[in-house]
């Protein structure tokens, strides 16, 4: 088994352990989370496809720490920040490379 399947494994494990009631609430749904709940959402969104199920599965669940909901959302509008940026520089640049030939 390599390296990385290994810490993918522990990062499933320590997430579906998190998924177990601690203290009457599910993880992500604590009024503080802990620093394995930063660590595990922050994993999870580095992996593609599964960032995408994260972010809506949270969304969608009203018992999601607000907190985390709300991080969530910063994360989506710099996104489409940086998607509307991109474009305008990207435009601009083929318009001047348009002009010039």
């Amino acid at each position: 088994m390599t390296l990385s399947k290994i810490f993918v494994l522990f990062i499933f494990e320590a997430w579906y352990n998190g998924l177990e009631k601690q203290g009457g609430h599910y993880m992500f749904q604590n009024n503080q989370l802990s620093v394995l709940d930063w660590f595990v959402f922050h994993v999870l969104l580095a992996i593609p496809i599964v960032n995408v199920i994260i972010i809506i599965l949270l969304l969608l669940n009203p018992e999601t720490n607000e907190t985390l909901k709300n991080l969530i959302l910063f994360y989506l509008i710099m996104f489409a920040v940086g998607i509307v940026l991109w474009l305008v520089v990207f435009m601009g640049l083929m318009g001047m490379m348009g002009m010039m030939g």
